[in-house]
């Protein structure tokens, strides 16, 4: 009986891993026949630019082609479908056109305003037409705090925190700033230190990407990001699309750029008697051939970051994290969304720097469903669009004036104005009455208790409307405090929350814009106060009574509006 069990159990074990090993031999042949089709399959659309967008940096990773025009080129089955201008470098080696503050900062002996250097990724560094949020940025602030500041961008696309910490160590002292923002993404805390550099031949080559400086473009490490080809001019893109995106050109670029895909491909091609299984990489691992990377940067080991961040404390010059919501973050109206070893990573960061040094900037954003729609570029591309640029804009100036950053004097700035604001706007300041408001006051009003209460997800919101001049200067005051309830005593109702200025500008009765502005509430009954400019155009302005998000309950006792 033992003795048959025992054959039995062998005979089980022999065949599973017959079995084990003949869907390894399926599986790989499937895989090398799946790779041979994808390799000789052209790609259906090219992209080439006249110029690389990088320059290699060995200290940095990479630059941007400062002084350059990058005209883009678009080939579909050996034609040229678009060839048009898409990038302007400044001679800064940014991406906006108005490149003023760069040149204000770099000519002044003394600063007459606030100086921002901003560090950031992709959602710092993309353009669209001349303008990045941080061009929005320093137009918003210019009108609303400061006339004088400079705000400089210094993103870079790719990289993440601890690339652009080591850029802003380095470069800070030359620029000589009053505050130092740091911008990212819960996805960028993702990303290893990288290097760019230019492979190039007979006029046409490529950008390509490495995790180690010393890499050239055949190391398996490297992987082609860029194309681009000296031929491609003004002159000759209006020359190829007047002849139908027909060109003796077109042809070889499409040849040298599949030549180059097709290399790149090889370097991690499949090789059927490779000593790995396939099956098991793909399923633990998500692919069949693997090729592992090497390790990222740890934060509280790497001697080169360690000194960066030394060198920011040491300068006194105070700096912040300022972490930027991605769409799926806002649609779940959590703060981020991160893996294991992202919230390591983030642990090691506050564990060095101080839970104060992150700020959250979609507590500033509270964009509606409509907003949020359009804040992407497209489902399938989270990066912001060009009004999602605009509301990251609208947020930081909220965000920097909340918090009260470096060198913003509302008040200060204000007095130094002709105009002294203490007439009374809107009726019925103190919320003791419905003369003014909107029918939701009662509602508001009826839980008893000073002032009123609104939230969650904002019931009883009301406003009041009163007329403006473009460009006329209002001061908001309002008193506010987290509603006390023998709920907060036990903590089961949370005892911050968070308010907000809002007006909603019109003209000749039509909806222009909006100014948002949130601020922290404690139990604490406190007075919050900003100055608001009409923008252009403006007739009528409508002052709210609400909370800043659809989790936020705040008790307000005050809102007044104070005009010339």
């Amino acid at each position: 009986m033992k003795k048959n069990y025992t054959i039995n159990l062998a005979l089980i074990v022999a065949s599973t891993l017959i079995a084990v090993f003949l869907s390894e031999l399926l599986y790989r042949s499937y895989v090398v026949l799946a790779f041979e089709k994808k390799i000789s399959v052209p790609s259906p659309t090219i992209w080439f630019f006249n110029e690389p967008m990088n320059v290699y940096d060995k200290q940095h990773g990479f630059s941007y082609n400062s002084g350059t025009v990058e005209y883009r080129l678009q080939i579909n089955n050996n034609k040229a479908t678009y060839c048009e201008p898409a990038y302007y470098i400044n001679a800064f080696g940014t991406f906006e056109k108005d490149a003023s503050d760069f040149k204000k900062a770099q000519s002044e002996s003394k600063k007459t305003g606030p100086r921002v250097l901003v560090f950031g990724a992709s959602f710092t560094t993309i353009p669209y037409e001349g303008e990045t949020w941080i061009s929005l940025f320093s137009k918003k602030f210019k009108e609303h705090i400061d006339p004088h500041v400079q705000v400089l961008n210094f993103g870079r696309d790719g990289y993440g925190i601890t690339q652009a910490l080591e850029l802003a160590a380095d470069i800070f002292p030359k620029w000589k700033p009053d505050v130092i923002l740091i911008a990212f993404t819960s996805a960028d805390l993702r990303n290893n230190k990288f290097w760019r550099k230019n492979f190039e031949a007979d006029g046409r080559g490529y950008t390509y990407m490495t995790i180690d400086p010393d890499d050239d473009e055949t190391s398996t490490g490297s992987k082609a990001t860029l194309f681009f080809d000296h031929h491609i001019t003004k002159e000759w893109c209006e020359k190829v699309m007047k002849n139908g995106g027909e060109d003796p050109l077109i042809a070889p670029m499409a040849e040298f750029y599949e030549k180059v895909r097709r290399a790149e491909l090889n370097k991690t091609a499949p090789d059927f008697f490779a000593p790995q299984s396939y099956l098991y990489n793909r399923i633990i691992y998500g692919q069949a051939v693997t090729h592992h990377p090497k390790s990222p940067l740890k934060l509280l080991s790497d001697p080169v970051l360690k000194a960066a961040i030394q060198k920011l404390t040491d300068s006194k010059i105070p700096y912040y994290f300022v972490d930027m919501p991605l769409i799926s973050e806002m649609e779940k109206n959590i703060r981020w969304e991160l893996p294991v070893n992202n919230k390591k990573f983030i642990k090691d960061l506050l564990s060095i720097t101080g839970p104060k040094q992150i700020l959250f900037l979609g507590d500033y954003m509270a964009l509606s469903k409509g907003q949020l729609a359009r804040f992407p570029v497209s489902p399938e591309d989270g990066h912001p669009s060009k009004e999602g640029i605009a509301y990251i804009a609208d947020a930081m100036l909220n965000l920097y004036k909340a918090k009260d950053i470096a060198r913003v004097q509302d008040d200060q700035w204000m007095k130094n104005k002709p105009e002294a604001l203490t007439r009374q706007i809107n009726l019925s300041p103190l919320l003791d009455s419905p003369e003014g408001w909107g029918s939701e006051y009662v509602k508001a009003k009826a839980g008893g208790g000073d002032g009123v209460v609104v939230g969650p997800n904002f019931k009883n919101v009301f406003a009041q409307r009163f007329s403006a001049k473009p460009d006329e200067h209002f001061k908001i005051i309002a008193r506010a405090s987290v509603p006390k309830t023998i709920w907060n005593l036990f903590g089961l109702i949370k005892k911050k929350s968070m308010g907000r200025f809002q007006i909603n500008w019109s003209s000749s009765g039509k909806f222009t814009t909006v100014y948002l502005e949130s601020f922290e509430v404690t139990m604490e009954e406190m007075t919050y106060g900003t100055y608001v400019v009409a923008p252009p155009g403006t007739d009528t302005g409508i002052l709210y009574v609400s909370p800043s998000g659809p989790d936020d309950v705040v008790r307000y006792t005050e809102m007044r509006l104070l005009g010339k």
